[in-house]
């Protein structure tokens, strides 16, 4: 960036100083464009840039909707039912446990 820069600023110089005719920094100037504008369709079809610029796009959408997931307040209650999930399950476990371990004896003894 700083070498195009540099080259620039020492062209402006040369046409202020007289040295370079006003034509030919004007084809220059179009030259350079046209080759700007070369490089810009090598990039625009590019299949790795089409490639990454697509997977921006999904990446963007996929934040946007844990975003709206978010602030909509869907993750806590997410949390809720999970909590009352694991609830049950403590609550399944300790009758298992219970059944498995307390009942047989109950009627093995009687």
């Amino acid at each position: 960036m700083l070498k195009f820069r540099e080259d620039k600023i020492h062209r402006m110089e040369s046409l202020l100083g007289g040295v370079k005719l006003v034509d030919a920094y004007a084809q220059e100037e179009m030259l350079l464009c046209e080759e700007i504008q070369m490089l810009q369709v090598k990039v625009d079809r590019n299949p790795e840039v089409t490639r990454f610029a697509v997977e921006n796009i999904r990446f963007l959408e996929e934040l946007r909707r844990f975003q709206d997931f978010y602030e909509e307040g869907e993750r806590d209650l997410l949390m809720n039912e999970v909590s009352e999930l694991r609830a049950q399950v403590c609550v399944t476990t300790y009758y298992i446990i219970f059944f498995f371990t307390v009942v047989p004896f109950k009627y093995c003894s009687g």
